[in-house]
């Protein structure tokens, strides 16, 4: 089983809609004072969505204010629409909702990012022949705008090796933000070493120093290292890997 970051996304998403003002649930009141059948108002959610949605599903939601549904948001956000659109200059409320909605464009909210041929080596580096994008997935632009990543400097590319469990495992598809050229102490970052291809944490010590930390506790294989403060300026950074895509169950 392979978990994707939309399926994260859309999962966070549904906590922030499982509760409304009781006031903004109260949908029968809603839907009758629109003059609306379950099956009309169901078919215009469905319209409005682009994805299938029945009157037995309206129907459940209608009979109990405390369910949950991914439709919620969208279900809230039309009975606004129609009760705005409806009202008239003296206040009554027509009979007649508008009969055509736009469906949202979902694909407008996601940004492809291409995936790279390249492998960064949770070990002693993995050395890089090509970097050829092979695919592109799709990442949430309020998550990339949310984590200050520009879409140009994202970028994603796979985990080879076991220094970096149980933090990053072996296999694992990560999201770079390219756009941040210098480490910052705390955090894990990709970066080239003489042709190798690398991924560890930068912390960052008082005498100006680095330690390039493997989060694998095992460190009779999986040694720190030091590097001065003048020798990762020369290093080449990669970028900062600021989350898991895919990761295989």
């Amino acid at each position: 089983m392979v978990v994707t970051i939309q399926q994260l996304q859309l999962f966070d998403q549904a906590q922030h809609w499982l509760y409304f003002p009781p006031m903004k649930k109260n949908l029968k009141n809603r839907r009758s004072a629109l003059g609306l059948s379950q099956a009309k108002f169901a078919n215009l959610v469905q319209e409005r969505c682009g994805e299938t949605f029945s009157q037995q599903a309206y129907q459940k939601l209608e009979a109990n204010p405390e369910a949950k549904s991914s439709f919620m948001h969208i279900i809230l956000a039309l009975f606004d629409e129609l009760e705005g659109n409806v009202l008239t200059d003296q206040g009554d409320i027509s009979k007649e909702p508008p009969t055509t909605l736009q469906p949202h464009n979902l694909e407008s909210d996601f940004i492809q990012v291409p995936v790279y041929d390249v492998q960064l080596a949770a070990g002693n580096g993995t050395h890089v022949d090509h970097d050829n994008i092979v695919e592109s997935l799709p990442i949430s632009r309020k998550y990339l705008s949310d984590s200050g990543i520009s879409a140009d400097s994202a970028t994603i590319v796979k985990v080879r090796g076991e220094s970096m469990e149980h933090t990053l495992c072996d296999g694992d598809v990560v999201l770079v933000n390219t756009g941040i050229s210098k480490p910052v102490s705390g955090k894990i970052f990709a970066f080239d070493f003489d042709g190798d291809l690398r991924v560890k944490r930068f912390i960052k010590r008082l005498d100006g120093s680095w330690r390039i930390v493997s989060d694998n506790e095992d460190k009779n294989i999986y040694a720190d290292e030091t590097l001065s403060a003048h020798n990762v300026e020369q290093l080449r950074l990669i970028g900062q890997v600021v989350t898991i895509v895919e990761r295989k169950l």
